[in-house]
């Protein structure tokens, strides 16, 4: 959260990101992943 609160801070130097929508920006592809290699691994164990 930390890292994702100093990338908000100085992507766009004059203005600011919330932190919340960087730490989205990062982990919903990461989720997304996450499901996606759950379902697979689910799908060939049967």
């Amino acid at each position: 959260m930390s890292s994702g609160s100093r990338l908000a801070r100085t992507v766009i130097a004059p203005a600011q990101i919330p932190a919340s929508l960087v730490t989205a920006m990062i982990g919903t592809p990461y989720f997304v992943w996450l499901l996606w290699r759950s379902r697979a691994a689910t799908a060939t164990a049967r």
